[in-house]
């Protein structure tokens, strides 16, 4: 590892080296690229961007024209082609899939927002991200690594922050209409002005889908409201709400043997679904109070009903179980913050607070094999309360370096009741966590970072309360994890940006099942377990030619459970459904009013699902390619797409349990005609 770290080191100080010999002689391409060109938001709350090599993150940024050139559907489709991120389909819809980053692999380890709206389930932390509606999307910055010194509670991985669209100048108006393959329609209207001080963007979307698989069915509505108010400089005001719903069929998974007859067939799970709605409103004020300061007020509401049944395999012996959850959660956030540039030297300081209150319950009933509930299995509801108190700030100590610091405290207060048992609890928990960074802009368009920083995870309700009997313990601490990142980006001929960087992070504390009474298999949770993630991420991406664009991400990931090896007494022992290795490669070319595009995605191999002890075969890895084709006039545009365009058998997951494998298959190839116009 210590070698591939300095073989990428020198690789990237030449590369800035040759971008320095490369520059253009014209005023544009003597301006600092990576200022010019990427500004992201480097606080809490957003209030005036940064630019990117000012920032010790290795911070991805994805615009309208990345979405738009995708090809993807959905969000996680859009985000799985970005390096350090971890993909795969849960439940074999291809829809609901499960997207985490930097090795973490339960999609409950990194913190998600829509306009400043944290989307997090409270109670797992998980993010249903089917329901974020692409078209709607502005702009995405995803920040890998530990978070909790901006973010709190649950940004162990990361963060993804979505910023979705508003109305700029002359009104506009978009109709797009597409049909497919499994009978596959969507529509969607879209509309947005700017006129004076005053703009709105309104959405709606629908799709409609038999889905590749039995009981693979899709059914899905999408809104999104936005007015935004700008009074120049003294302040401004920005309000919008989503609302959407979809009932998404869970086919499950196959045995190699069934899978080796149909792919398609869903024998155990024709009944099983997941059905979901989930509203956001978010409030954001920003302020000029004074010279140089800012204030900026979020207020968010998220209310999201989520039911789901489960029957499989074994609903004939035992029956399935159908769960109702519903969540409300409150928000609160403010910051002031003083930024200042004097003699070309830049610094500022942010301060603020964070309340939010979540309240959210369970209700599950056994059913028999068809699905009909039985009797009522739990009960529960919870209150959590959260207060956080952060400062963060950076300063040029030069022309050319620039020190971030962060700290933020956290108090969390969880009350748990049980209304079937009759039962109580209480906990509250309290961490304190803070960044450490520093940049380094070698030249106008190059630029280093070394970045430290601290994150923690409390255990969910189920771990601390939920079965007093088997598995609860109320006395179990957070999960924190530590994180050190060195990386280095460039712009190269001031057509190209090049970023990577590698990363360690340890984790502590995490919670694992100790079984203490072998004979009856009676345990409970304990924090005991240790684990380890080192890796490499580098992308590439720009227009090499006026109409040309290209993007090309790798990432090397090594996740490692320290506490089961040293337990099983091995070197070291993978985690599950993270692959060590990921490529992906995008390119878009115009050629009059011809488009034409390409991607390819190749996932290595990993181990399965529960398979902590690495005793099975891996999962295989597999490699999609994309083919994409528009023609495009001024006011409109006719799209052909082709989806695993070789059809390719594959599956994205795999799950090991008694010596016995169970995967869920990806579709084959799926061809797509859309209409867009515009008014």
């Amino acid at each position: 590892m210590r070698k591939t770290v300095f073989f990428y080191l020198i690789l990237f100080h030449l590369a800035a080296q040759l971008s320095t010999a490369q520059e253009q002689k014209d005023e544009e391409q003597k301006e600092p690229v990576l200022t010019k060109r990427i500004v992201v938001s480097a606080r809490r709350l957003a209030d005036e961007g940064q630019g990117l090599d000012k920032v010790p993150a290795n911070v991805t940024v994805i615009t309208r024209t990345d979405v738009a050139e995708s090809g993807a559907k959905t969000l996680q489709e859009l985000l799985a082609f970005y390096t350090g991120v971890v993909f795969y389909d849960n439940v074999g819809n291809g829809v609901e899939s499960t997207i985490d980053l930097r090795g973490f692999s339960e999609g409950t380890a990194m913190a998600v927002y829509v306009d400043g709206v944290r989307l997090n389930e409270p109670d797992d932390n998980r993010v249903n991200l089917e329901l974020v509606d692409l078209e709607t999307i502005e702009r995405i910055e995803i920040i890998p690594g530990g978070a909790s010194f901006t973010h709190g509670n649950g940004a162990l991985s990361g963060t993804v922050k979505i910023y979705t669209r508003r109305g700029y100048g002359e009104p506009f108006s978009e109709v797009a209409a597409s049909h497919g393959s499994f009978s596959s329609a969507r529509i969607g209207a879209r509309s947005g002005s700017q006129s004076g001080a005053h703009g709105y963007f309104l959405s709606y979307s629908f799709h409609n889908s038999d889905g590749f698989r039995e009981n693979g069915d899709i059914r899905q509505h999408n809104f999104l409201g936005k007015y935004n108010f700008d009074a120049a400089k003294d302040y401004n005001l920005e309000i919008s709400y989503r609302y959407s719903t979809g009932k998404f069929g869970n086919p499950g998974a196959l045995t190699p043997e069934e899978l080796e007859r149909d792919r398609k067939q869903s024998p155990f799970n024709l009944v099983d679904f997941n059905e979901t709605t989930e509203g956001t409103l978010g409030v954001r004020y920003l302020q000029s109070i004074a010279r140089d300061t800012l204030l900026t007020i979020v207020g968010s509401r998220r209310k999201a009903e989520i039911e789901v049944l489960t029957t499989g395999r074994s609903a004939a012996v035992f029956g399935g179980f159908r769960s109702t959850s519903n969540s409300e959660s409150n928000g609160l956030a403010a910051q002031i913050t003083y930024d200042r540039s004097r003699s070309g030297l830049a610094h500022w300081l942010s301060a603020g607070f964070e309340v939010a209150d979540e309240q959210f319950g369970n209700v599950g009933f056994f059913t028999d094999k068809d699905g009909n509930s039985t009797f009522e299995a739990n009960d529960r509801t919870t209150e959590q309360n959260t207060l956080a108190i952060f400062v963060l700030g950076a300063a040029d100590i030069c022309n050319w370096i620039t020190l971030s610091g962060g700290m933020r405290s956290d108090s969390i207060k969880m009350i748990f009741n049980d209304n079937l048992w009759g039962t109580t609890g209480e906990r509250e928990f309290s961490s304190e966590t803070g960044m450490a960074g520093l940049t380094a802009r070698l030249t106008d368009g190059a630029s280093a970072f070394l970045r430290y920083s601290q994150s923690f995870q409390t255990p969910t309700v189920n771990d601390l309360f939920a079965f007093p009997l088997f598995g609860s313990n109320p006395d179990l601490k957070p999960t924190s994890g530590e994180s050190y990142e060195i990386g280095l980006r460039t712009a190269l001929a001031g057509k190209w940006l090049m970023q990577g960087a590698v990363y360690r992070m340890d984790l502590k504390d995490e919670v694992a099942f100790v079984i203490t009474d072998p004979l009856r298999f009676i345990g409970r949770n304990e924090n005991v377990g240790e684990s380890r993630r080192t890796g490499l991420d580098m992308q590439l991406s720009g227009r090499p030619m006026k109409r040309l664009s290209l993007f090309a991400g790798y990432s090397y990931t090594k996740a490692d459970n320290l506490s089961l090896a040293r337990e099983l007494g091995v070197d070291s022992l993978r985690i599950p459904l993270v692959p060590e290795h990921r490529f992906s490669l995008r390119t878009n070319l115009k050629l009059g009013v011809l488009q034409l595009g390409g991607s390819l995605l190749h996932v290595g191999s990993q181990v399965l699902s529960s398979d902590n002890k690495n005793a099975g075969s891996p999962l295989n890895p597999y490699t999609l390619v994309n083919l994409r084709a528009a023609v495009d006039f001024e006011r409109w545009t006719l799209i052909l797409e082709l989806l695993n365009a070789l059809d390719k058998a594959f599956e994205t997951r795999g799950i090991y349990s008694f010596g016995s494998t169970y995967f869920t298959p990806g579709p084959g190839r799926v061809l797509i005609a859309s209409v867009e116009l515009r008014y």
